[in-house]
């Protein structure tokens, strides 16, 4: 198995990645039939994996500063930081954006390693339509950092628009700024783990789940919307 695939049998069993056979609303508007939940990450433990998952692509992109906006990013960025440390030897700043701009005791808006001069790496759970990673990358070209690469926790592979060949908005903003974005895991990884039907998954949850056909669903979503 896979690292990518472990990952996503373990955000499985967490709770982390839902399968909703009705389907979930999400802000682009379409019904999707499962969900990435990094607020599921909510223990010591399961910080601890989200992290080295995230690490573990962290460490062959060289920044100086893991950079997470508000408010799911931020404990990604500080789990992560901590796990390259751990497992990797490598030392790096964190920081993050307040939702508005303090103007007593600790005045400004970064909280964190200052991002001026410094190669930032930008993480978040997902990315739909590139809106909040966008908005970032204009906050730390402001405050003089200079973005190299960025990170997501898991990549959808869906298109922004609902235009065939239109892409996705990872490969939209990595085309708009110029720098690799990788992913801890991917829908291609949650297919694999639902056809392969990893032990473990092997609940009466997990074959209730396989006879209301989910992974048809999910095929189904991809041949929609796929990128």
């Amino acid at each position: 198995m896979t690292a990518a695939k472990g990952f996503v049998a373990y955000s499985l069993s967490q709770g982390a990645i839902e399968i909703i056979p009705g389907g979930r609303r999400l802000v682009s508007g379409r019904m999707s039939p499962y969900y990435f939940h990094s607020g599921f990450f909510n223990m010591g433990s399961s910080l601890w994996e989200l992290g080295k998952a995230c690490a573990a692509i962290a460490k062959d992109m060289h920044f100086d500063v893991i950079f997470g906006p508000p408010a799911k990013g931020i404990p990604i960025a500080v789990a992560t930081a901590m796990m390259l440390h751990h497992e990797h030897g490598i030392n790096v700043g964190h920081a993050f954006n307040r939702e508005k701009e303090k103007d007593h005791g600790d005045e400004g808006l970064i909280v964190g390693f200052p991002l001026k001069g410094k190669r930032i790496c930008l993480i978040d759970n997902v990315i739909s339509t590139g809106k909040t990673f966008n908005t970032v990358a204009d906050l730390i070209a402001k405050e003089g950092g200079v973005l190299s690469s960025a990170i997501v926790v898991f990549d959808r592979q869906e298109r922004v628009t609902d235009e065939k060949g239109s892409a996705s908005a990872i490969r939209a903003f990595e085309d708009a700024h110029k720098i690799p974005v990788r992913a801890a895991a991917t829908l291609a990884d949650l297919i694999a783990v639902l056809e392969e039907r990893i032990p473990g998954l092997e609940s009466p949850e997990a074959r209730d789940l396989a006879q209301k056909g989910i992974l048809d669903l999910i095929l189904e979503y991809k041949a929609k919307y796929g990128a």
